[in-house]
């Protein structure tokens, strides 16, 4: 049996949203729809007060819903984070929870770590979002906007401003590191071209390709804008 779910947003921005999971805890309840369940007192002791939740939002709009992999478990334990990045006016938060391995088809549970304001909100807004899998014991979160590709860390997301990682010759316009690791990071541009970057702290931010040739002349060119990308590499997650 398969434990998986994926998450969307329900309801008009900025009223009284959700979020909800979409299960495939098997072919019997593939695509049912569950309220995920939170204990308030996790709300409590994470300091979850007067603050946006999954079966409410209040009146924040949803900028950003991603997922990474937590630090303590492997690759197949079937807990991840959630990551949401939620806006009201010009006041950014960002939100974590834990949403463990579904053992039934009738519960989700998910459980509330980090709420965190974002001083940077003028960088994300018509920004590409993405949460890169956990990795190298970094939890990066990279924000691509215009031209440029930055990346903060998200456990100081509300000390820290993004760092310029990379500046290409048109707008990033997509992001994916869909790996078993999580080393590399796929980049799309509005001129077509796609770049390989490396998410490795040894050579973070190298774009990775043929060493003959000069760094920013190691793309894929294809026709046309980029608008959405799964980048995968042999026997990634099983895929060959």
């Amino acid at each position: 049996m398969r434990a998986l779910n994926m998450a969307f947003v329900e309801g008009e921005k900025g009223q009284h949203q959700r979020i909800l999971a979409l299960m495939d805890y098997d072919k019997q309840s593939a695509g049912k729809v569950l309220q995920f369940t939170v204990k308030q007192e996790d709300y409590d002791k994470n300091g979850f007060y007067d603050v946006p939740k999954l079966h409410d939002l209040l009146d924040y709009e949803v900028v950003y819903l991603g997922y990474a992999r937590p630090k303590t478990t492997g690759l197949t334990d079937g807990t991840y984070v959630m990551t949401l990045i939620l806006k009201k006016g010009s006041e950014y938060l960002y939100q974590e929870y834990s949403v463990n391995k579904a053992s039934t088809s009738n519960q989700i549970t998910a459980v509330p770590s980090i709420n965190k304001p974002i001083s940077f909100g003028n960088l994300l807004e018509g920004a590409v979002i993405y949460t890169a899998p956990y990795i190298n014991n970094r939890t990066y979160l990279l924000i691509g906007k215009g031209n440029d590709l930055y990346y903060v860390d998200r456990t100081t997301i509300d000390r820290d401003e993004p760092i310029k990682l990379k500046t290409f010759d048109a707008e990033v316009t997509a992001l994916n590191a869909e790996t078993s690791q999580g080393n590399q990071l796929g980049v799309g541009l509005s001129n077509g071209k796609f770049f390989v970057l490396s998410l490795k702290t040894a050579n973070l931010g190298e774009i990775l390709g043929d060493p003959d040739k000069k760094e920013f002349e190691r793309y894929y060119q294809m026709n046309g804008r980029v608008f959405d990308i799964r980048y995968r590499f042999k026997y990634s997650n099983g895929w060959t």
